[in-house]
């Protein structure tokens, strides 16, 4: 039989929410990448992916050493929680029902198909082939973030206002609460006076980088959340000079933001 590695790892932003998968294969001083990624999903699942599209890719039975930084995807074959899991009807230690089930069953058949060793990893180190699966898992979910995937690329007619100075009229400053969803803004949220959007209403605004409550801003729009569920933008205005990242952006709108499905357009 030969013998492979394989690397391989998962990413997922929000958890649940748009994941990626990314694997390397190893063989003979030859190295293939595949990746993949999921609109919804969890970062469990996509390690599990990653390991199942890794196996798939090996077209003859083969002695695998897999490398992995996922101690939820070892350790269930390492420490035999997979043999205690079927031997209860796939119900683990707290007695509830195994997620995934469908994922382990399809990772167990190709571990009968091939004889695989797990190996545990330290993520984020200094293993170049498990930061490139990371990368590569990555990479997918930010296509998905971007709109680029199966097909779809999402645009809108407000990204004229992208690169432009507004004022936004803050009718939600930092601390409000919104009672009924009980959620408290973190950052100032408002609007922009005379403008449509989609939703029939006022262009509503984020205000990131201002660090207290105000009653208006005029700052630099630098994207947009597009809501694709919801058929409407909330522009994202900073102070002049300032940047966030996608991720950044997403981290700081997440309060509201978590009800939608929705892309960043810059």
């Amino acid at each position: 039989m030969k013998n492979i590695t394989l690397y391989t790892d998962g990413a997922c932003s929000y958890n649940p929410g748009p994941g990626g998968w990314g694997a390397i294969l190893i063989f003979d001083g030859k190295e293939k990448e595949i990746s993949g990624g999921d609109k919804n999903t969890t970062n469990n699942r996509m390690e599990l992916m990653a390991a199942i599209e890794g196996l798939k890719a090996i077209k003859q039975p083969c002695i695998v050493d897999l490398y992995t930084d996922s101690a939820y995807l070892c350790n269930a074959f390492a420490q035999g929680w997979i043999t205690n899991w079927i031997m209860k009807g796939w119900k683990g230690s707290n007695n509830k029902p195994v997620l995934n089930k469908e994922l382990w069953e399809e990772l167990i058949a190709l571990t009968n198909i091939h004889k695989v060793n797990f190996h545990k990893v330290k993520g984020h180190a200094d293993n170049i082939y498990n930061n490139r699966c990371d990368e590569l898992a990555r990479a997918e979910v930010e296509a998905i973030l971007a709109g680029n995937v199966g097909g779809e690329t999402y645009t809108s007619e407000n990204k004229s206002y992208i690169g432009k100075k507004v004022t936004v009229q803050i009718d939600r400053p930092i601390g409000f609460k919104k009672e009924n969803y009980n959620m408290i803004y973190p950052v100032n949220y408002g609007f922009i006076p005379g403008t449509v959007s989609g939703d029939g209403e006022e262009l509503d605004v984020y205000v990131l980088g201002v660090f207290e409550p105000v009653e208006s801003f005029e700052g630099v729009v630098i994207a947009i959340i597009h809501r694709t569920n919801d058929n409407d933008d909330k522009l994202v205005v900073v102070p002049e000079g300032r940047a966030y990242s996608d991720e950044q952006i997403r981290v700081l709108t997440e309060f509201q933001e978590r009800f939608f499905e929705s892309i960043i357009i810059r």
